[in-house]
């Protein structure tokens, strides 16, 4: 391939990928639906190491395995559930601390960062006051007077 259509490709890779990335949207608060605690675990993982050789116009590659041991923390992990930006259902997992984890639990609402409802109590709806709805029907009579 020449550089001008490999330069392209490239360009063209990249901007899906920056636009797959963007079109994420997280939920940041919702309903914990679940917990689960992952104990710390041991296991042995084959790493590829790669070794290309090249004869003439012709290039190979072949892979050695390494075993290498991984450990892996405990986890504790809370599953919450909300409606995203475009008013789909979404599950996002979340890590939290040992002693967070604790003081949580199923059906609680959760919210990530400080910019979230404190509580759901807030989101829920009241009935108007005697003077807000005397002040709504009078806004609804005036501007509905030709009808």
């Amino acid at each position: 391939m020449n550089n001008s259509l490999t330069n392209k490709i490239s360009h063209a890779i990249l901007g899906l990928g920056l636009i797959g990335m963007l079109g994420c949207n997280p939920i940041k608060e919702g309903d914990i639906i679940a917990k689960r605690y992952e104990p710390e675990r041991t296991y042995l993982y084959m790493m590829p190491i790669p070794h290309t050789q090249t004869i003439g116009k012709m290039t190979t590659t072949t892979f050695t395995y390494i075993p290498v041991w991984m450990r892996d923390d405990e986890d504790w992990v809370i599953t919450i559930q909300n409606y995203n930006k475009r008013h789909k259902l979404k599950q996002r997992e979340i890590y939290v601390p040992a002693n967070r984890y604790d003081t949580l639990k199923v059906g609680q609402y959760f919210c990530i960062d400080s910019n979230c409802l404190t509580s759901k109590e807030d989101t829920k709806v009241r009935n108007a006051t005697k003077d807000e709805a005397k002040t709504l029907v009078n806004t609804i009579s005036k501007d509905n007077k030709g009808f």
